[in-house]
């Protein structure tokens, strides 16, 4: 595995804000490094691996 070359030492990070700027709306560049929340797991009882039953219920064809 490879060693880390970080000794520690962080690039400082700096902001422009344009007055004149046309597209003053866009998001910061920090937003976009959030993650989605994961979405639960559905599971679906169709199983392509057996084979098609036909269900008939007596009752309501009477």
């Amino acid at each position: 595995m490879a060693k880390s070359t970080n000794s520690g030492f962080v690039t400082p990070v700096t902001t422009h804000r344009y007055d004149s700027a046309k597209r003053k709306n866009l998001p910061a560049a920090g937003d976009a490094l959030s993650t989605p929340e994961a979405a639960p797991k559905i599971s679906y009882k169709y199983d392509p691996h057996r084979t098609p039953t036909l269900r008939f219920n007596e009752e309501i064809a009477g």
